[in-house]
């Protein structure tokens, strides 16, 4: 019995952590910066599509200048 209890709280883990990760990876955005509006991180004018990034997104930035007035959070960060 001890070896079934342990082996239903491994699975439950397991569980657990592929569904955490899942939901995590569905609330993800991709953001590339324009620089449409402004230089500021924080307007979202400034990014496609028009949203700040959050910690679970990832932000691409290839062209132009970023001036950051406040915390910038980002899952990833690529610079092209």
């Amino acid at each position: 019995m001890r070896i079934r209890i342990n082996r239903t709280i491994r699975l439950a883990a397991i569980a657990l952590a592929l569904v955490t990760g899942f939901i995590s990876e569905v609330g993800a955005a991709t953001l590339n910066w324009t620089g449409a509006t402004s230089s500021d991180w924080q307007t979202a004018a400034n990014w496609s599509p028009a949203q700040v990034p959050t910690a679970a997104d990832t932000a691409i930035i290839a062209v132009g200048t970023v001036n950051n007035t406040a915390s910038a959070v980002f899952s990833k960060l690529i610079l092209t």
